[in-house]
């Protein structure tokens, strides 16, 4: 029984050297890292911290007999084990400061593409060929990605200059978006501010490269129809792999570092990357 108790004490102690205190001393460096949710997990460290307390005095002669410590130490390592499960398979460990710059996205701002049995990307009626390919440091780790723009044959006089885009980034994973409706060349129907044609960073009319915040971000214009605003496509590398950032109907007005300026039927609007999240904040 003396054994039983000792070992006890020993994983309380060895869960409280690690993780436990490392993670304490980051979420009060941090703030509790990004919406301060590290918080949270104060409660549970607090309880495994002071299962330090009986754990160590089970190893005193005047107090290793006591049955209290017994049921001290259980109540510490069951909580303590409960931690490092969610610490090694739900990642509850705080976010350092080097990784606030991953911004949670913002649904309002993306309409999912209209697809049905026909309008398919797996269609098998469908080919697509190349149109135009680029490569540029998209993840800003100085390694060059593959930028691959693609039209559906037979399409040629459709609205769009491309109905897919694939990117390949450098440790070969491949993304691949098809919008059906179409993307077109700069000022092709779809106006785009001399001021921001400036910031693009590839050589091209077909697609918009340039930064905001810590990261690239890629724009695509899609057909505008009659008084309606064109389809805004904005694609980030915030993540380990590309994403949609906006897809809706939107006249792009301005980017800069900060916010991304863009006006609707109604309101212009300013997207900002506000404590990591991406808010749309309108006159």
């Amino acid at each position: 029984m003396r054994r039983i108790r000792h070992i006890i004490a020993l994983i309380v102690i060895g869960i409280n050297i690690y993780p436990c205190i490392p993670d304490t001393i980051k979420i009060f460096r941090t703030g509790g890292g990004p919406f301060g949710f590290g918080i949270i997990l104060i409660p549970i460290l607090m309880i495994i911290h002071l299962s330090l307390i009986p754990a160590i005095l089970t190893f005193t002669k005047k107090y290793n007999r006591k049955n209290g410590l017994i049921v001290l130490n259980v109540i510490g390592l069951v909580v303590g084990v409960f931690y490092v499960y969610m610490w090694l398979t739900v990642d509850t460990k705080p976010i350092d400061k080097k990784d606030t710059n991953r911004f949670v996205l913002n649904p309002n701002l993306i309409t999912e593409f209209h697809r049905d049995d026909r309008l398919n990307p797996n269609n098998p009626d469908f080919q697509f060929y190349t149109i135009a390919s680029f490569c540029a440091d998209l993840n800003n780790n100085e390694k060059a990605d593959t930028i691959i723009l693609k039209r559906l044959k037979g399409w040629e006089n459709d609205p769009g200059d491309f109905q897919q885009i694939q990117i390949t980034t450098d440790n070969g994973t491949i993304w691949t978006e098809t919008n059906f409706d179409g993307w077109v060349r700069f000022d092709n129907n779809y106006y785009v501010p001399d001021s921001v044609k400036r910031l693009n960073q590839l050589d091209t009319d077909l697609l918009l490269l340039t930064d905001f915040e810590n990261t690239k971000i890629l724009g695509l214009f899609g057909w505008v129809y009659a008084s309606e605003s064109g389809l805004l496509t904005i694609i980030d590398f915030n993540t380990k792999q590309p994403r949609i950032m906006i897809n809706k109907n939107l006249d792009l007005v301005g980017i800069d570092n900060q916010k991304i300026t863009i006006q609707d039927s109604e309101d212009k609007c300013w997207i900002e990357n506000i404590n990591n999240r991406l808010i749309m904040n309108c006159e």
